[in-house]
């Protein structure tokens, strides 16, 4: 359930800010502060999905790696960084302690909860606003919603993450194939169809007629969007 609630909760902010969007609700807002309204509110859903997660004993599996990737190929990359960056700094700090050996001995800790995949996961939530926003800029043709690359963007980001959790938990070779064993597939599926369905709902609603441009809209229409 708690995964099904974080899944929920992405594709409303998808169909909400869409629907502003279209409507030029942030017209009156520069082009830079609107990313940044984005990229928090995305942030802020990432942060949900971590604390709505399913917790196992080394790794923690939700869905905070879709909202960085469906803000930045909807939104705009400089969202999907915001949103990165605020999910993977989240998840460094989550259930960390500033214990008497400190907080980066907490945070580094292997043993505490969710601290196994720790880095790796904060790792990942950043890879998927900066690989989203790439996407962005270099790929998406910004009239239509591409659900698939969105798709192919998300294996990416995870493996990206198995490969980080290999990399810093080296030391731990059999514990690091039963972690993965555990939570890979539940994270790639949870993932895949959040970020599938809030990209259907992204494509659902951009093929209908948009409102007539606003210029103060198109002016701070920049590269990135």
């Amino acid at each position: 359930m708690n995964l099904l609630f974080s899944s929920a909760i992405t594709v409303f902010f998808v169909i909400f800010f869409y629907k502003k969007e279209r409507n030029y609700t942030f017209s009156k807002h520069s082009y830079l502060m609107h990313q940044e309204l984005i990229g928090v509110a995305f942030g802020f859903c990432s942060i949900l999905s971590i604390e709505y997660c399913t917790i196992t004993k080394d790794a923690i599996i939700s869905t905070r790696d879709a909202a960085p990737v469906v803000a930045g190929l909807v939104f705009g990359g400089p969202s999907g960084i915001i949103a990165g960056i605020i999910s993977g700094t989240y998840r460094l700090l989550w259930h960390s302690s500033i214990s008497q050996a400190g907080l980066v001995s907490s945070m580094l800790d292997a043993n505490s909860m969710g601290g196994f995949a720790r880095i790796a996961g904060a790792l990942g939530s950043i890879f998927a606003g900066l690989i989203a926003a790439l996407a962005k800029k270099y790929l998406v043709d910004e009239k239509k919603a591409n659900v698939f690359l969105a798709l192919f963007i998300s294996s990416l980001v995870l493996i990206f993450e198995l490969t980080m959790v290999f990399y810093f938990r080296s030391g731990y070779s059999i514990r690091t194939n039963e972690v993965l064993a555990q939570c890979a597939v539940p994270i790639y599926i949870a993932n895949i169809v959040t970020v599938g369905i809030a990209m259907l709902a992204a494509w659902a609603l951009s093929v209908k007629k948009a409102p007539v441009a606003n210029k103060t809209q198109e002016k701070f229409d920049l590269s990135w969007y």
